[in-house]
């Protein structure tokens, strides 16, 4: 009796579990979609939430150096500006400018990615 309210509590919480995932908008992306640009980011990155002026959050149980690499690729290709002391990356294909893409570990396997972008240039 014991085994089969487990496995009926078992299968409840994934439903559950794999019903938030699907229906999270980056879970199963590489990529994050704004209406106008689209930015690389890990799979498997759980979107948090829309802060601020354009700054996305997202959780990831990726490495530092899985997500730093996705990181790295995408900043690489674009256009590196420096303005009043601080670095910026200008997407031209986009018109976006990304001055943020951060990671942060938050606790021992969660990371926290943090990115911020502004359509435009403004530098």
């Amino acid at each position: 009796m014991r085994k089969a309210v487990f496995k009926y509590v078992i299968l409840f919480l994934f439903v559950i579990i794999s019903t938030l995932l699907i229906y999270n908008q980056t879970f199963f992306y590489d990529e994050y979609k704004t209406e106008e640009a689209t930015i690389p980011i890990p799979l498997f990155s759980y979107y948090k939430r829309m802060g601020g002026m354009y700054v996305v959050t997202l959780y990831s149980l990726r490495s530092n150096q899985a997500i730093n690499k996705v990181k790295d690729n995408y900043l690489n290709k674009l256009e590196e500006m420096t303005c009043h002391g601080n670095k910026y990356y200008y997407d031209e294909d986009q018109d976006i400018t990304i001055f943020s893409y951060s990671v942060n570990a938050k606790y021992l396997f969660l990371k926290t990615i943090n990115i911020g972008y502004y359509y435009g240039k403004d530098c």
